[in-house]
């Protein structure tokens, strides 16, 4: 009988590790072994930490993985693509960017309600 190559497909501390993980928590209550937790950084980020007595990714289990958002966005490259990698900036909040603005309108009304519809 011949032996099955599998791919091993890693948990969680992949998209962590790599810098994709956007802090939403999915990953929590997708593991059936309670094994994923989630704490605010330094930084004030939250970001999953697993129980590695808990986690059963050494047998197969990956439901963490696959219902992770973020291992599936390749943002570096996209801003490269986008922008050009001398004109992007990376903040850890916002991700990548090229320039930032902010302004206000002088008028209350819009400010307030943050559109100019008007109702006739």
């Amino acid at each position: 009988m011949k032996s099955v190559n599998r791919k091993h497909i890693p948990n969680i501390s992949y998209t962590v590790n790599n810098d994709l993980c956007t802090g939403c928590g999915v990953c929590v209550d997708a593991c059936p072994h309670h094994a994923i937790s989630i704490i605010a950084t330094e930084q004030r980020v939250f970001r999953p930490v697993i129980d590695s007595n808990k986690c059963l990714n050494h047998k197969g289990c990956h439901r963490c993985h696959d219902i992770c958002s973020g291992h599936g966005i390749e943002s570096k490259r996209i801003a490269d693509l986008l922008f050009g990698n001398t004109a992007t900036e990376r903040n850890q909040y916002i991700g990548y960017y090229t320039k930032l603005y902010t302004g206000h309108s002088n008028i209350a009304d819009i400010r307030k309600t943050s559109n100019d519809f008007q109702e006739e």
